[in-house]
C-alpha cells in the first residue's frame, strides 16, 4: 500500500480555508508544509492564540475535524505543547511582557534601558525561554539549538583553533560555552547584569572565556582589529527596534573590530517581517563597511528559524 501524498502549501490552504484567527491559520500551514519546525509553531501560535490552554483547544478541535488519518505532524505537534506544557506557559508570559517591535521607542537610550530591564527579569523567571522561545522552556532543547549554531558555525568555517571571537549580546553564555574548545578566546558582552552574571556560572572554569556587561552604544571597549569573528544570534533585532542607526553603528564597529579576512556572522538583522528589506539593508551596510557579503538573508537551521547574514571583511 502506498504512503499518502505530501500535503502542499495549496493542499493545506485550502483544506484549512475556514479556520479561524488567520495569523494561527497561516502558522499551522507553514508547518504541516514543512517550512518550520514544530519548537517554532507553537511560539508563533502563542502569539496568535494566547495562553496554552487555548492552544490545546484549537489544536484538538482541528484534529478532530480532519478527514482521517490525521496527519502525523499535527499529532507531533501536540505531544511536544503536552510533553513542554509548563514550559511554553513560560515562553507566553515571556512573549506577553516583550517589548512591541512595531513601537518605537523615543530614543536608542530608552530602548537600551527598557531591553536591559526587560531580560533582567525575563532571565530570573526562566533561563531558556528568557534567549529562545523555541526551546519551550526546556534545556535540552536549547542545547540541541545551540549544537545546530555551532555545527552551521563549523560548516561557514568560521572557528579555529587560535581565533578571538566576540559574542554581541551572548544572553545565558550557553553559545559562548559551545564556541570556547574551538577558538583561542572568547569574549561575551550583553546589557543584561543578570544575563551576565547566569553566563559566568555557565563558563565557570572555562579559562579563555572573558565576560562583561556593555552599554549597549557601541563597542568601543574593545581595539581595532583584535579579532578574528564577531556574531550576534538573535541580537541584531533588538539593536535594530532600539534604533536602525544603533544597528548600522553595530555592523560598522563590527568592521573595525575584525582583522582583514575576518567573519561577521548575524543571525536575524530585525523583527520588522520583511526580508527582503533586511537583505537590501544589509547589503548596502556591508559595502559601506568594507565587508563582502557571502551569505545574503537565507535560513538554514532546522529548529530555529533564523536569517543567516555571513559577511567576510576586505583585505
Amino acid at each position: 500500500m502506498s504512503s499518502p501524498k505530501p500535503l502542499t502549501r495549496h493542499d493545506l490552504t485550502l483544506r484549512l480555508s475556514g479556520l479561524e484567527p488567520e495569523e494561527a491559520r497561516w502558522t499551522l500551514i507553514d508547518y504541516l508544509a514543512g517550512r518550520t519546525s514544530p519548537e517554532i509553531t507553537l511560539p508563533r501560535l502563542v502569539l496568535a492564540l494566547g495562553p496554552v490552554e487555548e492552544i490545546e483547544a484549537w489544536l484538538d478541535q482541528v484534529a478532530r475535524s480532519w478527514k482521517p488519518p490525521v496527519p502525523p505532524a499535527l499529532r507531533k505537534l501536540l505531544k511536544l505543547l503536552r510533553d513542554n506544557r509548563r514550559g511554553l506557559a513560560q515562553v507566553a508570559t515571556l512573549l506577553g511582557n516583550h517589548p512591541n517591535p512595531d513601537e518605537p521607542f523615543s530614543s536608542a537610550e530608552e530602548g537600551v534601558e527598557t531591553y536591559r530591564r526587560f531580560f533582567d527579569l525575563a532571565v530570573r523567571r526562566d533561563e531558556p525561554s528568557s534567549v529562545a522561545a523555541h526551546s519551550l522552556g526546556d534545556n535540552k532543547l536549547l542545547e540541541n539549538a545551540t549544537r545546530e549554531i555551532i555545527e552551521l558555525f563549523d560548516r561557514l568555517g568560521v572557528l579555529g583553533p587560535h581565533h578571538r571571537v566576540l559574542e554581541i549580546g551572548c544572553g545565558l553564555g550557553r553559545i559562548v560555552a559551545a564556541v570556547a574548545p574551538k577558538v583561542g578566546e572568547i569574549f561575551g558582552i550583553d546589557i543584561s547584569p543578570a544575563m551576565i552574571q547566569v553566563a559566568r556560572q555557565r563558563n565557570a572554569g572555562l579559562g579563555n572565556v572573558a565576560l562583561s556587561v556593555t552599554s549597549g552604544r557601541d563597542l568601543a571597549q574593545f581595539p581595532t582589529e583584535s579579532f578574528d569573528f564577531v556574531y550576534g544570534a538573535d541580537t541584531f533585532p533588538y539593536i535594530y527596534h532600539e534604533g536602525p542607526d544603533l544597528a548600522a553603528l553595530h555592523v560598522g564597529e563590527a568592521a573595525r573590530l575584525l582583522r582583514p579576512g575576518g567573519h561577521l556572522v548575524i543571525l536575524n538583522y530585525s523583527y520588522r517581517d520583511d526580508v527582503k528589506e533586511d537583505r537590501r539593508e544589509m547589503a548596502h551596510l556591508c559595502a559601506s563597511c568594507g565587508f563582502e557579503l557571502l551569505v545574503e538573508g537565507r535560513q538554514p537551521l532546522q529548529l530555529w528559524d533564523a536569517v543567516l547574514f555571513h559577511a567576510r571583511k576586505l583585505r
